[in-house]
């Protein structure tokens, strides 16, 4: 998911990371076709990208700072202790976590 919200032509190291994980770098297109891309910027802290699937369903993945995609979550309120436990034990590890991922559907209904 992650690699799908990720694009390395932009030349972000996080991108080339997760993109840089997998076996072919065009395992993050295939078989999606995008319908749009919401690059990282300060603000939103996060990036997003729409995509029809190979059986043509769409779907939106973002990846970016956990709080802000802990915010996209529709059951926030259930996870939000637990995403902040992770949280925390990175930090007391010295650690940071920098990245989240949230995936959902999009449905489309005709008239």
């Amino acid at each position: 998911m992650a690699a799908q919200a990720s694009r390395t032509e932009n030349q972000d190291a996080i991108d080339y990371a997760i993109v840089g994980m997998l076996a072919d770098p065009k395992e993050a297109r295939a078989g999606i076709q995008e319908v749009h891309f919401l690059p990282f910027n300060p603000t939103d802290k996060r990036t997003a990208s729409t995509y029809i699937d190979s059986e043509g369903k769409m779907h939106r993945v973002s990846k970016g700072a956990p709080e802000q995609i802990l915010n996209l979550a529709r059951n926030k309120s259930d996870i939000e202790r637990r995403v902040h436990a992770v949280i925390d034990k990175f930090a007391d590890d010295a650690l940071r976590l920098g990245l989240g991922i949230n995936m959902f559907s999009l449905f489309l209904y005709s008239t």
